[in-house]
């Protein structure tokens, strides 16, 4: 009798001892990220050997197992591949639907029964990433620009990079939310020059081909040398006044020294160029008169014309002797 009860205790102790140490279950990553096609452990590690077991996806099963016959779901037949050593599961080529929270329920010898989850998130690889602009490459000055970055593949972040360094949100440059949109506000010479994004996931990384930002050419020259141009008309008129004052002065010493030689003029003889006329035959002789008479008006005319020409011919020699007539 106190045989058996000295077996009881120690069966009821050791069950004491089982219970104390109760089944916990660890797993290697609570966060899994994988890109599609990769293969993809789901590990777990039992604080002892397991009985049997459940896999389940997004609360669906996956597969069951009883020591050493497992049974899988038929949407997952040659996908998964189950470790029975400690109750692992292997994803072999996962897609983005394979998504989401993996949970698995163990069971002991004894009885115990516990439970890990953890999440899985598959990410198509980024493959291209590139920039447009609401406006042509060559922009006006005080011109509002927006950049946007273009990700073909799943991303969760976006970074700008502007000549070497990062851009980040200010006064003038404004980021999106998702930082997808990038917006210079009063484009300025400050702004002009390369600008690049960078998509990145968990799994991979691009990042776009540089997009070069510039001002006008004419726009730029014109703002660069408004100051010069300025300074260049203001030279321009008071050249251009200095030239005219100049013209003005010279035309009025012309005209002074003209009046002054005008003053000194003496008018010049006929001496030299206008020699005594001669008059022959002009003289009727008395033979003439009496052989002529008074026969017509033609004599007495021309009579007058000889008295005429003599009369000038005094005036000019007076001119030319300097008297007044």
């Amino acid at each position: 009798m106190e045989r058996a009860r000295l077996t009881a205790l120690a069966v009821w102790s050791l069950l004491f001892v089982v219970d104390s140490e109760a089944l916990t279950i660890s797993v290697s990553e609570r966060l899994i990220n994988a890109a599609i096609g990769n293969p993809v452990i789901l590990s777990v590690r039992p604080s002892e050997r397991v009985r049997s077991g459940v896999w389940r996806h997004n609360g669906s099963d996956v597969l069951a197992w009883i020591g050493e016959t497992s049974d899988i779901n038929n949407l997952y037949t040659g996908r998964v591949e189950f470790l029975h050593s400690n109750g692992s599961l292997l994803l072999k080529s996962v897609n983005v639907s394979d998504s989401g929270e993996y949970s698995v329920t163990v069971n002991s010898f004894t009885g115990d029964t516990t439970d890990a989850a953890m999440n899985l998130f598959v990410f198509e690889p980024i493959s291209s990433v590139s920039i447009t602009s609401n406006v042509s490459e060559a922009v006006n000055e005080n011109d509002t620009v927006i950049l946007r970055c273009h990700v073909l593949g799943n991303w969760t972040d976006i970074i700008w990079i502007f000549n070497g360094s990062l851009v980040n949100s200010n006064g003038e440059i404004k980021l999106s939310s998702e930082k997808a949109t990038l917006m210079i506000i009063n484009v300025g010479t400050s702004h002009i020059g390369s600008y690049q994004c960078i998509a990145q996931s968990p799994v991979s990384e691009k990042a776009s081909e540089a997009y070069f930002l510039k001002l006008d050419t004419f726009t730029q020259s014109d703002n660069c040398s408004s100051n010069e141009w300025k300074a260049a008309i203001v030279v321009l008129a008071v050249t251009s006044i200095t030239e005219l004052m100049a013209i003005a002065v010279l035309l009025f010493k012309i005209q002074k020294m003209s009046r002054t030689q005008t003053g000194r003029y003496i008018l010049p003889t006929v001496s030299g160029t206008i020699s005594m006329p001669t008059y022959e035959n002009l003289m009727p002789s008395e033979n003439d008169e009496k052989e002529h008479g008074d026969q017509d008006q033609t004599d007495s005319t021309y009579t007058d014309l000889q008295l005429s020409d003599t009369s000038v011919y005094e005036q000019l020699e007076s001119c030319s002797l300097g008297q007044t007539p």
